[in-house]
């Protein structure tokens, strides 16, 4: 797989090594160590082109990026080097950048005070991805060696903000090269949201497809923005980063396997396995006999008891937002996500 995006890193050599158009980036690797040796293999795939690896360091460090095989979190508080999953883009070009991890201390860097900041530079904890540059372009961006996004499977990305500007900020997601300054000339885009202005922590969300070619990214754009430091007005705050894979169901049987592995892992409650189940059982078998009209029945008493559950529960409230994503039409089968059509037969 080509690497697509320049460095700009000031402090990293290789971003000017080439006349500025560098294209080595950090690659992590997270491992846990099983004895007081290891044996690191560097290696690549056959194939056309030319691998260059250079500056390989190991670092301590306690991560908790990959909570399971399906979704990766973001929260900042432990980060090796850089804003990992992200890569700078060029809203300063090589330069000492003003995108950086801001870190909490209270009362100043936070809203309220002076009587006059706007906005939080820590949303949580005591870390955030903060963006201190009104600049026009590629805030910043992941990279498919940071987080590879599979061709053909679906992604739920999600994340907490702060700004005061309004539709300066876009949300992006593509599978080609980013240089431009310009929303409208950057090739391959596939998702393109504004974020509306917020002074209170907003939780943003969108689907992200990846693409066949693998490149599949995730980012911020700036279409620019008036900046004030005094204020903190213009700044973006980024925290709680989360990137889960929406598992798509053919039919209730897979639906009910999945409401089964959360349970057994212990992401929702036990009391609740069994009304979801018996609603998916029924469906199961009105899908067999082919009555549609049944399955769509018991799928909206299925939906309701969610929603219900989904209100009262509010430590299940994510696992049970994840069977909602799962239950989405395929194959003229089961349909239940809340804008589809009913199920039909042919």
């Amino acid at each position: 797989m080509r690497s697509l995006q320049k460095n700009y890193v000031k402090a990293d050599s290789h971003a000017s090594n080439d006349g500025y158009n560098s294209k080595m980036q950090r690659m992590q690797v997270s491992f846990k160590a099983k004895s007081d040796s290891a044996k690191l293999t560097l290696s690549r795939e056959a194939g056309e082109g030319a691998t260059k690896f250079d500056d390989i360091r190991i670092v301590q460090k306690k991560l908790d990026n990959d909570v399971s095989d399906d979704v990766f979190q973001q929260d900042f508080e432990s980060v090796v080097q850089g804003i990992y999953p992200f890569v700078i883009g060029n809203t300063e070009g090589v330069e000492d950048n003003r995108i950086h991890l801001s870190e909490l201390h209270a009362p100043y860097t936070q809203k309220g005070w002076a009587d006059k900041k706007q906005v939080d530079d820590v949303i949580d904890g005591n870390w955030s991805l903060k963006v201190n540059t009104g600049n026009k372009g590629l805030v910043y961006r992941t990279i498919p060696q940071h987080f590879h996004f599979e061709p053909g499977e679906k992604y739920q990305v999600s994340f907490d903000y702060q700004t005061t500007a309004d539709g300066s900020y876009r949300f992006i997601s593509g599978n080609e090269a980013v240089d431009e300054k310009n929303i409208g000339d950057v090739k391959g885009l596939e998702v393109n949201e504004k974020l509306g202005a917020s002074t209170e922590t907003k939780r943003a969300e969108f689907t992200v497809n990846g693409a066949e070619n693998g490149q599949t990214y995730i980012g911020i754009f700036s279409d620019g923005a008036s900046l004030d430091m005094d204020t903190g007005a213009g700044t973006f705050i980024l925290d709680n980063l989360r990137i889960e894979k929406v598992h798509q169901a053919a039919n209730a049987a897979d639906i009910k396997d999945l409401v089964n592995t959360l349970a057994a892992d212990g992401e929702i409650d036990e009391t609740i396995v069994r009304p979801l189940t018996v609603h998916l059982s029924a469906v199961e078998n009105f899908e067999t006999a082919k009555k549609a009209d049944k399955v769509n029945k018991h799928l909206e008493g299925f939906k309701t008891l969610l929603k219900h559950e989904k209100k009262q529960r509010t430590s299940d409230r994510k696992s049970l937002s994840n069977i909602v994503r799962c239950c989405q039409q395929r194959n003229g089968k089961v349909a239940i996500r809340w804008d589809s059509p009913p199920v039909t037969f042919k």
